[in-house]
């Protein structure tokens, strides 16, 4: 297969020299003429101390190789995505697979990477991601490393699979591509918090709650967003975490350390000399929780000392004292079971889930204009209402025909028989179904 790596800093090189292990033609890009050929002359990238970067990998700058490409795989920085795409997007012939590595979410817009690409390449391209644990470092001395590709077409993903996967890069399929975007982006800002309390002088049981609880929110913003609680629970989510919070390859993490010992955020970033993705993802973060209602304490506190100038010192602290709680929360797009059947209940439960996955983007158009009154079970019946509001919802977003399908055939009419919930939801841009 012929293949551009779109993005020569240390994922890119080690993808492009994956790629090329593994029988492919691959070319590697870079923005930047002097750095291609600086590249292109030592076959050592500096983030990549002591791997050599074979001849058989053409290293340039000039987007027109990828005329010939079946494969473009994006490993740019989140902030400069939309930019490479839009400069690569005149140079790709339709029905290229468009791969993203970049873990981030745009500021402003809050899109996911995939999602500018699509918006900057425009139709008639198949679009992947490629996520998990996955430090270029060691990546590229071939060390064995776990990752998913994922995309709404089963085959787009299967097509990554088969290029990136050897006997030291395993990769899984996946199609919950809002989830492991998610995971991929958010992480970045959990280990900035990690390495603040590791820098301030906590221990690894510390480090520990914050892993475990950082995972919680993430999934409760991600399920919100379209995404599924399990996918986090996966190589995208908790394997992406535990590597990124943990280990010194991670510029996050680094970071966050220095922090922790009293530097300022800009000279934490400076000293790291590469980008720190979670700086600019937990203002996204942070503008998500606020948009959907999600309570993501961890994230918040990361953003206010980024953001806000508050000391790095208190943070644990005031993590810990919050309100005692349960360690798991039901009421996330969920209706708490009074007696009733308990398949039916599930089944709606379920419905509603997915219909927030499959319409894709009613968190900013249209779930803030479905508003929810309370409804008596002596008026209305639950599983009636709510394939209504599933219809309307899918309706919104992928037309009459499927919402009207999704009615009919996930809700039968034997399920009419069964009332007995009151259903009160809010409009705060999101969702919630509590009894």
């Amino acid at each position: 297969m012929n293949i551009v790596v779109l993005g020569s800093g240390g994922w890119g090189t080690a993808a492009a020299m994956l790629l090329s292990d593994n029988g492919h033609t691959v070319a590697l890009w870079s923005h930047d003429p002097k750095k291609a050929e600086l590249l292109d002359k030592t076959r050592e990238n500096p983030l990549l101390k002591g791997v050599r970067i074979p001849e058989r990998i053409a290293v340039t700058s000039d987007l027109a190789v990828l005329q010939n490409a079946e494969m473009a795989v994006f490993a740019s920085p989140s902030f400069a995505l939309r930019s490479v795409a839009h400069e690569a997007a005149p140079h790709l012939k339709k029905g290229t697979l468009l791969v993203s590595l970049t873990k981030g979410i745009e500021r402003g817009t809050h899109l996911r990477m995939s999602e500018i690409i699509a918006q900057e390449c425009g139709e008639g391209y198949r679009i992947a991601v490629l996520s998990g644990p996955s430090h270029a470092e060691e990546v590229a001395r071939r060390l064995p490393t776990g990752c998913v590709a994922a995309s709404a077409d089963q085959a787009s993903a299967e097509a990554v699979q088969r290029a990136f996967m050897n006997e030291v890069f395993r990769v899984y399929t996946h199609d919950d591509v809002v989830g492991v975007e998610l995971a991929g982006a958010l992480k970045n800002v959990a280990a900035l918090c990690c390495g603040i309390s590791d820098g301030c002088g906590m221990g690894d049981n510390t480090r520990a709650l914050l892993i475990t609880r950082a995972l919680s929110e993430i999934s409760r913003l991600a399920e919100c967003m379209g995404g599924r609680k399990e996918t986090l629970a996966g190589l995208a989510g908790m394997g992406d975490l535990i590597v990124t919070c943990t280990s010194m390859h991670s510029r996050n993490h680094r970071a966050g350390i220095l922090i922790g010992q009293g530097k300022s955020v800009q000279e934490a970033m400076d000293e790291v000399g590469a980008v720190v993705e979670g700086y600019y993802a937990a203002r996204s973060a942070h503008e998500l929780a606020q948009r959907y209602g999600v309570e993501m304490p961890i994230s918040t506190a990361v953003y206010e000392v980024l953001y806000e100038g508050k000391s790095a010192a208190p943070l644990i602290g005031v993590l810990m004292s919050r309100t005692p709680k349960k360690e798991s929360d039901c009421s996330w797009l969920r209706i708490k079971s009074e007696g009733q059947s308990p398949s039916l209940l599930k089944k709606f439960n379920f419905v509603l889930c997915r219909a927030v996955r499959v319409s894709g983007q009613l968190d900013t158009h249209y779930v803030q204009r479905i508003f929810l009154t309370r409804m008596s079970s002596e008026k209305s019946n639950w599983i009636i209402f709510g394939a209504h509001v599933v219809r309307k919802m899918i309706c919104a977003v992928r037309g009459a025909n499927m919402g009207y399908f999704a009615e009919k055939t996930i809700f039968g009419v034997d399920n009419a028989a069964n009332s007995g919930y009151t259903i009160r939801a809010f409009q705060r841009q999101q969702v919630r179904f509590v009894s």
